[in-house]
């Protein structure tokens, strides 16, 4: 199957049976230390260490220019107040706001079925109790005997069944309680051609073991006396439990991954069959149908620039005047028609953009959004909507979009506007601060990893190629001299300003190199610069600063009014931040 699914803001080109496959590989996540509680009863939210971390991962900025701990509570905060607003859309009712629930209705189809099939499938064999349960089993040491028994690589069929017969006639001797010398004197003997050996010796498995051989799997969890027969490649045998010994195990928290990584490897499979049996039978194959002529009109539709952009409310919507309504594709259940199109792209399932699509793609595309749509509805049915619309959705797209919301309702639409008379008295009270302009020096960087490399190129813009042409791969980098007299890498803060001073010494246009410096993660380095613009300091006046000045207005009010608003929502519900928890963090602990 090959569709383009959209993932709220993400439009990601994937089948719906590929993202789905990734179910088997999400993890129960450990017993992360919580940093926060936000709210009460089922108005709450907990904030992680993990969330944390995870939030500091995407704001690598503050980490790099900001104090460790102000990174952190920064972050802390920014979570706080998120939770805090998708809390109080729940307790205002504005959640369910018909505009909202039609902006984010693709979204929670989405994340229906993921919560259904994490459920129904995931849940049977990747939970805690699974995972305590494996971890008892971790000490586990269990003792066999077996027989082993040649498989000849030139036996006919009729000579393997034989062995086979006798190694059933063993097997079921053994679990009758025969002992395992009785057995292979009266039972084997004779009856095999080879001499029979090493069943005297006393064999043993551990976890460890147990976790990558599926044979080994089997005897593992078995209990005293049971026996097992194996016909394998080169060899037929049979086991028998003999004896199980514990052994001191780690804590779990130690070994919680190495768990549920072998737990994946054990069921996902079969996890995954079973999702995709019930995903296909969705549709019925023998009673499916295609209206070729409506679909040839979709095919034509995809293929017009602007069609999955919006333009098709307006497109169906003239169609259906002129036209009677159709069918698409369906089966004895039902299916979908020309006009379900709308509901489908903006409910179920769309498009990236248009293209050149074929009817087979379409065709794929159609059928995606059928099963979709109705195993949405199964999960609606059986009330998985709980476990997706609630403020602390596990969709971080449905809680990103949520806040988004909040923002719009409390803080955007609330802005002052920027009249002339407002811009001109920002200007006046803010000139010095924020529209004084600083020396700042543009630039482009041709690098390479060895004198070699960098002097060809240089060799090259010798020869006259312009410097743009040189290499495709060109770093731009402005340098910015702030009134303290520093030197700052003005568009990438997190980075040093390898060549600032440099820069600064050069006119436009001038090159500079090739110049070996250290890059702080990829080591030594060779770099050609170019100066391509520079702002000489001074202060703008109001029209120079214009769109500046309208731009750095709304944001100062979007920002009062966000602290305004995060301090209104901390006085109404109650947030309980656990320090020694948010020390660990700091200190390195968690």
């Amino acid at each position: 199957m090959r569709v383009v699914r959209q993932l709220s803001q993400r439009l990601i080109r994937i089948g719906c049976w590929g993202w789905i496959l990734t179910l088997w590989t999400v993890t129960v996540q450990a017993q992360v230390p919580v940093v926060a509680e936000v709210g009460a009863d089922s108005l709450r939210i907990t904030i992680t260490a993990s969330d944390l971390n995870d939030f500091l991962e995407g704001r690598p900025d503050w980490l790099a220019t900001l104090p460790r701990e102000e990174a952190y509570k920064r972050a802390l905060d920014e979570l706080i107040t998120q939770a805090l607003k998708r809390i109080d859309l729940f307790q205002s009712g504005r959640v369910n706001d018909p505009a909202f629930r039609q902006r984010v209705a693709r979204i929670v189809t989405e994340e229906l079925v993921i919560a259904y099939a994490r459920h129904r499938y995931e849940d049977r064999y990747l939970n805690e109790e699974a995972i305590r349960r494996e971890h008892q089993n971790m000490g586990r040491v269990v003792y066999y005997r077996q027989f082993v028994f040649p498989k000849p690589a030139d036996a006919s069929e009729a000579e393997l069944d034989s062995i086979r017969a006798v190694v059933e006639r063993v097997r079921e001797a053994l679990a009758s309680g025969t002992p395992f010398d009785q057995v292979a004197q009266e039972v084997i003997r004779g009856s095999i051609p080879g001499q029979i050996t090493g069943y005297g010796v006393e064999r043993y498995l551990t976890w460890n073991y147990a976790v990558v051989n599926p044979r080994a799997n089997i005897l593992f969890r078995l209990s005293p006396g049971a026996v097992r027969a194996f016909e394998e490649p080169g060899r037929f045998t049979v086991a028998q439990v003999t004896r199980i010994e514990k052994r001191p195990v780690p804590p779990l928290e130690q070994v919680r991954e190495q768990i549920i990584e072998a737990l994946n490897r054990w069921y996902a499979p079969a996890a995954t069959e079973a999702f995709r049996r019930e995903w296909m039978g969705l549709v019925d194959s023998t009673t499916l149908r295609w209206n070729l002529s409506a679909l040839n009109k979709l095919v034509a539709w995809s293929n017009t620039p602007g069609f999955y952009q919006g333009a098709y409310r307006d497109t169906i919507a003239q169609y259906l005047k002129r036209h009677e309504d159709a069918l698409l594709v369906g089966d004895a259940r039902g299916g979908i028609r020309i006009s379900d199109l709308p509901r489908i792209f903006e409910e179920v399932l769309t498009l990236q953009r248009s293209k050149n699509y074929t009817t087979r793609y379409i065709q794929d595309f159609l059928l995606e959004a059928l099963r979709t749509d109705r195993l949405a509805e199964r999960a609606r049915a059986l009330g998985y909507m709980r476990k997706v619309w609630r403020p602390d959705t596990p969709s971080p797209l449905l809680a990103m979009e949520m806040v988004r919301f909040y923002d719009q309702q409390h803080i955007e639409s609330r802005l002052p506007k920027p009249t002339e008379e407002a811009l001109r008295a920002f200007y006046q009270a803010h000139a010095e601060s924020l529209f004084y302009q600083l020396p700042r020096v543009y630039t482009e960087i041709i690098v390479r990893p060895t004198r070699e490399a960098i002097d060809s190129i240089r060799a090259k813009i010798q020869r006259g190629v312009p410097f743009e042409k040189a290499s495709h791969r060109r770093l731009l980098r402005a340098y910015e001299r702030t009134r303290e007299g520093k030197i700052i890498t003005w568009n990438k803060r997190t980075e040093p300003p390898y060549f600032g001073e440099l820069a600064f010494s050069l006119k436009v246009g001038e090159i500079a190199g090739p110049i070996e410096y250290q890059d702080v993660r990829e080591g030594r380095r060779y770099a050609l610069i170019r100066v391509t613009k520079r702002l000489e300091e001074k202060q703008l006046t109001f029209e120079e600063a214009r769109d500046r000045v309208e731009k750095a207005f709304l944001e100062h009010h979007r920002e009062r009014l966000a602290r305004e608003e995060a301090a209104r929502l901390r006085e109404r519900y109650p947030v309980r931040v656990h320090q020694v928890v948010l020390l660990q963090m700091l200190n390195g602990i968690l």
